[in-house]
């Protein structure tokens, strides 16, 4: 396969420390031949050459030095560190190789795993490469892709359709941002209809956040008979992951009045904090007993702690959105 196991045998005894018998060196190498065979398989259908797979290891592996060993001697080999963290356990430790290099997909590679591959305990990310293809993320029915132009007409015509007042100038201004590199507008299809929306702004410049160098998610939406299916639990986990490539941290606003419950329950559930700073009305921090109009401009900020490597939503136990 194009490994040189010598090589690996040389450097090991380069630093003694690292070499701890035989036993450890086959563990070792047949650790390896399989998380080849493994990168091979999951990841050809985004069209990576085969010529890549040992480099995308080679690069996970000095990622995960820098990640998780941060050795400045250089005497800690990332096998035996993932080993022993597992108690010498192989099968555990190669399930946790699996659990890091997924991490290393997402926020290095700019990879999507598959959820509902993760939950069936397959390691077959079917992934899509974010710099090439419009779309993000696919799990059954539901396609989670980049906005497009053409989509427009039919966001504007969903709304109107359940009684919302839509402006096609917003979506306009989405692809404009998207086009300038502020924005990363997402579509969710539900058996190729067009089924809601979430938009990730990489920097928040207003707000109690703004200048802090937070992403911000803004305007997630899922229209009314599409609810229910997962929808807005997998359009979060996937704006959630290309944040988590930006900052630690991510924002968002969310509306106060009654019809914006389900979101509220939602971002609670899914970890988000108020800021502190009250509810603010029209861009503008409301005073204290300052009269105001319970409308969509009524908001309070939130913010998120975000994993590397976030467990996709589970269909099954969440309350779906």
């Amino acid at each position: 396969m194009g490994f040189d196991e010598m090589n690996i045998y040389i450097r090991l005894k380069e630093k003694p420390a690292l070499f701890f018998g035989r036993k450890s060196l086959l563990s070792l190498r047949d650790t390896l031949t399989g998380m080849l065979l493994g990168i091979q398989y999951s990841v050809d259908p985004s069209g990576l050459p085969e010529e890549e797979h040992l480099p995308l290891l080679k690069g996970f592996i000095d990622w995960y030095h820098q990640t998780y060993v941060q050795d400045t001697n250089g005497y800690a080999c990332w096998w035996n560190h993932i080993l022993y963290t597992c108690g010498n356990d192989d099968s555990m430790a190669f399930d946790r190789f699996w659990e890091r290099f997924e991490e290393y997909l997402v926020t290095v590679k700019h990879f999507l795993p598959d959820p509902a591959k993760i939950f069936d305990g397959q390691y077959d990310f079917r992934c899509f490469e974010k710099k090439s293809l419009d779309y993000r993320l696919q799990s059954g029915d539901i396609l989670i892709r980049d906005l497009r132009p053409e989509d427009i007409g039919i966001i504007v015509q969903a709304e109107t359709e359940q009684g919302w007042h839509p402006s096609a100038a917003q979506y306009e201004s989405r692809i404009r941002d998207q086009n300038e590199g502020k924005c990363i507008p997402l579509i969710a299809q539900y058996r190729e209809n067009v089924a809601g929306y979430v938009n990730l702004y990489k920097h928040v410049s207003t707000g109690p956040f703004g200048g802090m160098g937070l992403p911000e998610i803004v305007d997630l939406g899922v229209f009314e008979k599409f609810r229910r299916k997962g929808i807005g639990s997998l359009l979060m986990y996937v704006v959630e992951s290309i944040a988590a490539t930006y900052a630690d941290r991510v924002s968002l606003a969310v509306g106060m009045h009654s019809g914006y419950g389900s979101a509220q329950r939602m971002y609670i559930k899914r970890g988000y904090i108020p800021d502190g700073s009250g509810v603010w009305y029209k861009g503008k921090q409301l005073e204290q007993y300052v009269p105001c109009m319970n409308d969509d401009d009524l908001v309070i900020f939130m913010s998120k702690h975000l994993n590397r490597f976030e467990t996709p939503p589970s269909f099954d136990s969440c309350e779906k959105g």
